[in-house]
């Protein structure tokens, strides 16, 4: 009785101040009478309690923006989504049918939920849900003359999605909402799904956002059977970002590092020069794509893709250091002999069974010889012309192996 008073107060002031004479035989007070009438039966009473049977709830969603995919999130299971949606669900409530009148009336939430039942629905797997409030709360209750009751709101949702990042920056995600009644079991209420709908531009920057499916499903809590309606999408990142600032540049790099196994052994300064500005700039273009990566606590594809990379850029360094000095200590013969060092210059041209003669000026630097091998002064120009071709194919197959298991 006393939110009748309340309300008629409110009305009578608001119509005064305006100097509006509002009639008594206007639909707006014969609908609010029509209420009234029932007494607390709206707020308190399901529409199919008093027949015994549940009541159907439809949902409907329309998603309008995905605003965020926060997945730096270290240390923890689960990302966050945040989007912007439209959330609907009707049911029927014979008990508001009022006949005559418009083909619908429309209510504000703050007066709805005091006059009328509403299924207590929420959405399983939020973070947080708040309502938007541009210039007011975006949230209404739309009633037909049939009694088919709909609420309508805008609000912006912000879930838990757990997200396998092993394969980033070419990973595949697979998020989902799940909305439920807290109080009202599955012998109370069903629920199912309506339309689904994405917006045009409803696609972060990052991903591509596409429908997966809807279902209904029932979990057992507290003792009760709950219905669960949840809706999945799938989230394909687009990766073209990181094939300008990340792959072409380092694949660049990886290539000209071939062209030191092609300049002569003795250009020690042409060789070590290259290999370190070719180091340098792949450090620095590996850097820079590492920043503002995801930091979880297990290897991504991202880092399998850094430190290969790297390591085909310093070996290819540290083989020219290599052969360089087994080029520069020349012969090296059977173990256990003994030899002074005869020169301080190093001859391209070797010996083909690898002695020097007698009466003949040494041509190679001599040193000690280490274990069992027996390694000819032409080695280090042997070895460096198979990584010519050792090099690229080993680099051909990183890639096979590395975007074989990124597409799989």
């Amino acid at each position: 009785m006393s939110s009748v008073c309340v309300f008629w107060i409110l009305l009578c002031g608001v119509t005064g101040c305006l100097g509006i004479r509002l009639d008594e035989n206007s639909t707006t007070v014969r609908i609010w009478a029509h209420f009234k009438s029932k007494g607390g039966s709206l707020l308190l009473e399901r529409p199919g309690e008093s027949k015994g049977k549940p009541d159907l709830v439809t949902i409907s969603l329309s998603v309008q923006h995905v605003r965020a995919v926060d997945e730096a999130q270290m240390g923890i299971a689960f990302q966050e989504l945040s989007f912007d949606a439209f959330l609907r669900y009707h049911w029927l409530d014979e008990r508001t049918a009022y006949g005559e009148g418009p083909a619908m009336i429309t209510l504000p939430m703050r007066l709805a939920k005091d006059q009328i039942w509403l299924p207590d629905l929420f959405v399983v797997n939020a973070h947080d849900v708040s309502l938007h409030e541009t210039l007011d709360t975006n949230s209404g209750v739309f009633i037909t003359r049939d009694g088919k009751v709909t609420v309508s709101s805008r609000l912006a949702i912000t879930t838990h999605c757990y997200m396998n990042l092993k394969k980033y920056p070419h990973d595949r995600h697979v998020c989902g909402l799940s909305i439920e009644s807290y109080m009202f079991t599955n012998q109370s209420i069903k629920l199912q799904w309506g339309s689904i709908t994405f917006s045009s531009d409803a696609s972060p920057t990052a991903f591509k956002l596409s429908f997966r499916n809807k279902t209904v499903n029932t979990s057992v809590l507290n003792g009760g059977i709950y219905e669960t309606a949840e809706v999945t999408v799938n989230l394909v990142r687009i990766n073209g970002h990181y094939t300008v600032l990340l792959y072409a540049p380092s694949i660049v790099l990886i290539l000209l590092s071939m062209l030191l196994y092609w300049l002569p052994l003795s250009a020690l300064l042409e060789r070590t020069l290259l290999g370190a500005i070719l180091l340098f700039s792949l450090t620095g273009t590996l850097i820079g794509t590492q920043y503002g990566s995801p930091q979880v606590g297990y290897t991504k594809a991202i880092d399998v893709w850094v430190l290969g990379c790297f390591v085909f850029v310093a070996a290819s360094l540290f083989e020219v250091i290599v052969l360089h000095l087994i080029f520069r200590r020349g012969l090296l013969t059977k173990p256990g002999d003994q030899f002074e060092l005869m020169a301080s210059t190093v001859s391209t041209h070797f010996f083909s069974d690898g002695i020097t003669r007698e009466g003949e000026p040494p041509k190679e630097v001599i040193g000690k010889t280490f274990g069992s091998w027996y390694i000819r002064p032409d080695v280090a120009h042997k070895v460096d012309v198979s990584l010519r071709v050792l090099y690229p194919v080993m680099f051909g197959l990183f890639n096979a192996i590395y975007w074989g298991m990124c597409t799989a």
